[in-house]
């Protein structure tokens, strides 16, 4: 706070006479705090304080924080497991469509079409050993990209 004497020095209130002066309202400072935290549950101390102004809520806290923390578990579990079935149905697909191409260019050749036959088994092959290739190259990036891979 400022003292009379602080006030009778500040310029703005040196026109002023005494009476005037004394009715000025002396200064106030304002401080701000700002509280701020990493991660789903408060500090102990904020926890706390919420506890005091509505009793109960730490523990409404705890249980949003379990509840958001069990939900985001269930999310990964059911990614990983759709992931899986996922890519189980693009290999049994992939297989049924191999199977169909060679067995088709197979069948080509017996009924003497050589060429269709071997152009189709063959572009079969071919699109097998493409996508093999590029699953590895996925693969051996992934590997790289999280630190577990092998240098090239």
């Amino acid at each position: 706070m400022a003292e009379p004497n602080e006030i009778s020095q500040d310029p703005v209130h040196s026109s002023l006479d005494p009476q005037q002066t004394a009715a000025v309202p002396s200064r106030t400072n304002i401080s701000l705090i700002e509280a701020v935290w990493e991660g789903p549950l408060p500090p102990p101390e904020a926890l706390r304080q919420y506890e005091e102004i509505i009793p109960g809520s730490a523990n409404r806290i705890l249980k949003s924080v379990e509840k958001q923390q069990e939900h985001g578990r269930n999310i990964e579990r059911a990614t990983i497991v759709w992931g899986s079935i996922r890519a189980f149905i693009g290999l049994i697909a992939g297989l049924i469509i191999s199977i169909l191409g060679i067995g088709g260019g197979i069948y080509l050749i017996a009924t003497g079409h050589d060429w269709a036959g071997l152009s189709l088994a063959g572009m079969n092959l071919t699109g097998l050993v493409g996508v093999f290739v590029y699953g590895s190259k996925m693969r051996r990036d992934e590997r790289n990209r999280n630190g577990g891979g092998a240098p090239e």
